[in-house]
């Protein structure tokens, strides 16, 4: 058994690097820890963009054809025949 004031004793430097290595034991228990909830926040963050982004273009479309404009006369031909040009 060690006596309470064996730490007290050790040069500074020692102090030191002990308590660096604890401080990152502690440090690296602890992020391992957090990863898996850390990689769930990554894919849920992915997923919600991803329902953003369709929702949103989804609604674009939805507004566009609310309008009732009819699509323009060159859109038809370029549908039609892309690689088609008038002479």
């Amino acid at each position: 058994m060690t006596r309470p004031g064996k730490l007290l004793r050790l040069p500074a430097a020692e102090q030191r690097l002990l308590m660096t290595a604890a401080l990152m034991q502690a440090a690296i228990r602890i992020g391992l820890a957090v990863l898996p909830l850390q990689l769930a926040a990554w894919l849920a963050r992915g997923l919600v963009f991803q329902y953003l982004g369709l929702t949103a273009s989804t609604a674009y479309v939805r507004l566009y054809r609310a309008t009732g404009r009819p699509a323009p006369a060159h859109a038809a031909r370029e549908r039609a025949a892309p690689l088609e040009y008038p002479a």
